[in-house]
C-alpha cells in the first residue's frame, strides 16, 4: 500500500512536470523530473522529457547527455537519436567519417545481441574442448583442421562481443509514463 501511494506520487509530479513543459515553463518543469529522480525513479520518457526540456532552455550538452540515458533505457529511440545529433550540431561535435572496415564491424556487431555473441562464443569453445578431448581419448592422429577454424570463429565471436558491450558502455559515460513530442 505504502508502495501504491508513493508510485502514485511521482505519477503526480510527472504529469505536474509535463503541464509545465506544455506551459512552456522549462526551467520549473526541470525541477520537477529531478525531483522524480531524486526518488530514485527512473524512465526512458523521464529522462527523454527532461532532455527535452534542457534542450528548450539551450543547455545542449545537459541535454545531450539525458537523451543519451533515455537511449540506455530505449535503444529503438530514434527521436533520442535524432537529438542527439542536433545536440552535437549545436555543440559544433563534427563527427569523423569512418573507414570502411569500421563500418563493417559496426554491421557485422550490430546483427546479434550481446547475449547471442556470448552465446556462439562460448558454444564454440565447448565444441573446441569437446574435439580435444574426443582426440585425446580416441587416440587419433594430431588432424586438427576442424579445430583450428572453430577456435577462430569463437575468438571472433568474443570479439564482437566484447566490442558491442564497450559501445554501450561508452553511450552511458555521457551522464512507462508518456513521452512529450515536439
Amino acid at each position: 500500500m505504502i508502495f501504491s501511494v508513493y508510485l502514485n506520487a511521482s505519477e503526480r509530479l510527472f504529469y505536474t512536470a509535463d503541464s509545465l513543459y506544455v506551459s512552456n515553463n522549462y526551467k520549473q518543469s526541470i525541477e520537477t523530473y529531478n525531483k522524480i529522480l531524486n526518488k530514485g525513479l527512473e524512465s526512458s520518457e523521464l529522462y527523454y522529457n527532461l532532455a527535452l526540456c534542457y534542450f528548450k532552455t539551450e543547455k545542449f550538452q545537459d541535454s545531450k547527455s539525458y537523451f543519451q540515458k533515455s537511449l540506455i533505457l530505449n535503444p529503438n529511440s530514434e527521436d533520442a537519436k535524432h537529438k542527439i545529433i542536433i545536440c552535437n550540431s549545436k555543440l559544433n561535435i563534427n563527427k569523423k567519417p569512418k573507414l570502411f572496415y569500421k563500418i563493417w564491424n559496426d554491421k557485422a556487431i550490430s546483427f546479434f545481441s550481446i547475449f547471442t555473441w556470448s552465446f556462439l562464443s562460448l558454444l564454440f569453445i565447448l565444441t573446441s574442448i569437446l574435439i580435444v578431448i574426443y582426440k585425446l581419448i580416441r587416440k587419433h592422429k594430431n588432424n586438427y583442421t576442424l579445430l583450428i577454424p572453430l577456435i577462430l570463429f569463437s575468438l571472433v565471436f568474443y570479439f564482437f562481443n566484447v566490442n558491442l558491450s564497450n559501445k554501450q558502455q561508452d553511450i552511458f559515460k555521457a551522464q512507462t509514463t508518456k513521452i512529450i513530442k515536439e
